[in-house]
């Protein structure tokens, strides 16, 4: 019972007060099946990418982390081709050798990644398309909060030494 009513407060306010560039949505009426979405952070290779992932809340949630996978195909050291974020240096795809040894051609292939997978435009439909029906106030008052808050102070950090599980094969 806490975890339905933690994780119906905590959507009211992502749904309400969102993060800048970040906006959140349940996946078929399940409070434990979210779809969000990222907008590329300024300044990155990754700037102007729309940049859909799948949240699913575990059961023992808040004391589990939810599992989160990229839907967008992202070309980046910590995601593998699966979608999966997997931080830890033993186990990371050969994307992350490339971040250290050749930081430029990473930075290249990581613009293209976007421009071919993430174009704001081509998502843009396609995301509003699974987007619940909402009023026009709330709309309005969410369009107000997102351009108060705009995208050109997030920017997206590397992580190649940060020591974690990379999940298992789905």
């Amino acid at each position: 019972m806490q975890r339905a009513s933690r994780l119906k407060r905590e959507l009211h306010v992502l749904a309400t007060e969102p993060p800048p560039g970040i906006t959140c949505w349940q996946d078929k009426d399940q409070m434990d099946d979210l779809r969000t979405q990222i907008l590329g952070g300024a300044n990155t290779p990754y700037e102007k990418g729309m940049f859909k992932l799948e949240v699913i809340i575990p059961e023992r949630y808040p004391f589990e982390p939810p599992q989160i996978r990229f839907l967008t195909p992202k070309y980046h050291p910590n995601i593998d081709s699966a979608g999966r974020i997997c931080p830890d240096v033993l186990k990371l795809p050969p994307k992350s050798s490339e971040f250290k040894n050749n930081e430029p051609v990473f930075l290249k292939n990581a613009r293209q990644w976007t421009e071919k997978h993430a174009r704001q435009n081509q998502m843009a439909d396609e995301v509003l398309d699974n987007l619940p029906e909402s009023s026009d106030s709330e709309v309005q008052s969410s369009t107000q909060k997102r351009k108060a808050g705009q995208l050109g102070g997030i920017q997206k950090k590397f992580l190649p030494g940060v020591k974690g599980v990379c999940p298992g094969p789905s």
